[in-house]
C-alpha cells in the first residue's frame, strides 16, 4: 500500500511539470501515430497530438529520406509546406485581430474627419484673411493718396 502511494505522489508531481511529463510519455511510446489523411486532420488536431506527430517525424528525419514511408513523407511535406496556419488560403482572423482592425479603422476615420474639419476651417479663415488684407491694402492706398496730395504743394491743386 505504501508503495502505491509513493508512485501516485511521483505521478502527481510529474503532472505539475508538463515538459517532464511530455518527455516521459514520448520516450515510452514507440508506436507511430496515424499519418493517413493528416492533411485533413492537422488543423483540427489537439496541440498535444500535433506535438506527438512532430516528435515522431523529427525522430524519423534522422534517417535518410528514402527510408521514410510514403505517408511519413506526405505528412512531413504538409506540415512544413502545407496550406495551414499562415499559409492557408483563407486567413483565420482571431477575435483580437478583428478588434484591432476595427479600432484602427475607427481611429483612421476619426483622424480623417478631424483633418477635413480643420481644412474647412482653414479655408474659411483664409477667405476672411484675404478680405481683411484687401481692405487693409485699400486703406493704405487711400492714406498714401492723401499724403501725396498734401505733399504736392499749392500749385498742383486740381
Amino acid at each position: 500500500m505504501s508503495m502505491i502511494r509513493s508512485i501516485k505522489t511521483v505521478n502527481v508531481s510529474l503532472k505539475s511539470f508538463p515538459c517532464i511529463r511530455h518527455a516521459r510519455l514520448s520516450t515510452t511510446s514507440n508506436a507511430s501515430p496515424d499519418l493517413k489523411g493528416i492533411e485533413h486532420r492537422w488543423a483540427k488536431m489537439k496541440e498535444g497530438d500535433q506535438l506527438d506527430v512532430l516528435d515522431y517525424l523529427n525522430e524519423r528525419l534522422a534517417q535518410p529520406w528514402q527510408d521514410l514511408t510514403r505517408d511519413e513523407q506526405r505528412a512531413l511535406y504538409y506540415i512544413y509546406f502545407g496550406e495551414w496556419g499562415p499559409r492557408s488560403p483563407k486567413p483565420q482572423r482571431t477575435f483580437a485581430a478583428l478588434v484591432l482592425g476595427g479600432l484602427f479603422a475607427g481611429l483612421t476615420l476619426v483622424a480623417l474627419g478631424v483633418g477635413l474639419t480643420n481644412y474647412a476651417v482653414d479655408i474659411e479663415k483664409d477667405e476672411k484673411l484675404k478680405e481683411l488684407e484687401t481692405k487693409l491694402v485699400q486703406l493704405q492706398e487711400k492714406e498714401l493718396a492723401l499724403e501725396q496730395r498734401q505733399n504736392r504743394g499749392w500749385w498742383f491743386w486740381k
